[in-house]
């Protein structure tokens, strides 16, 4: 199947996202022939690999693939997307995936509880191309078809301690949903 992704795993194999066969993991020195196949018969368009070691396979349906626990088990499945999945970045600490897909959205996910609902992050216009987190891993950033970047704080309290450095009230819930993801509920924002 023809290549949509690559990542090395920290301190093991390239990983090789194919169209149609799934994961493959190289040894980098024997690129000849794959070592392992993981999620044989999945279409993966992206791949994301953490510091820690965790791998993330973008499908080109919609779930994700998450192996959070090594290589060795079964991947957990991340149901939220409703189409292929574009981009995949780890936050620096391995704690938080995030994604971006065809159907729109770039979704947050923790990837230490893949049962928990990610957050949706909604304000392209159209398909999300890219995702990638800052160095500290408090900001997220997006690029998508309609030729915009989406810059989105990952943890709502450094925003709430930004307003509150201008504002001498609380957010109306109305603020809060202007600002915030719909998946974030409101609260008190001023203490």
């Amino acid at each position: 199947g023809r290549i949509g992704a690559l990542a090395f795993v920290p301190n093991g194999p390239l990983a090789v996202g194919s169209m149609g066969k799934g994961v493959l993991l190289f040894d980098p020195a024997h690129l000849a022939s794959a070592r392992r196949l993981l999620a044989t018969g999945r279409k993966i368009r992206s791949l994301g690999v953490s510091g820690d070691g965790k791998l993330a396979a973008g499908t080109d349906e919609g779930p994700i693939l998450l192996w959070a626990s090594g290589l060795d088990r079964p991947p957990v499945e991340l149901a939220g997307h409703t189409s292929a999945v574009t981009s995949l970045s780890f936050a620096p600490s391995g704690a938080r995936l995030a994604s971006s897909s065809v159907d729109g959205s770039v979704r947050l996910w923790d990837a230490s509880k893949p049962e928990q609902k990610p957050i949706r992050l909604a304000g392209h216009s159209g398909w999300v191309w890219a995702v990638a987190f800052s160095a500290d891993g408090e900001t997220l950033v997006s690029g998508g078809a309609d030729r915009s970047l989406r810059v989105w704080p990952t943890r709502p309290q450094p925003l709430a301690d930004a307003v509150c450095a201008h504002k001498t009230r609380n957010l109306t819930p109305e603020e809060w949903g202007a600002f915030l993801p719909a998946d974030i509920p409101w609260e008190a924002t001023c203490r």
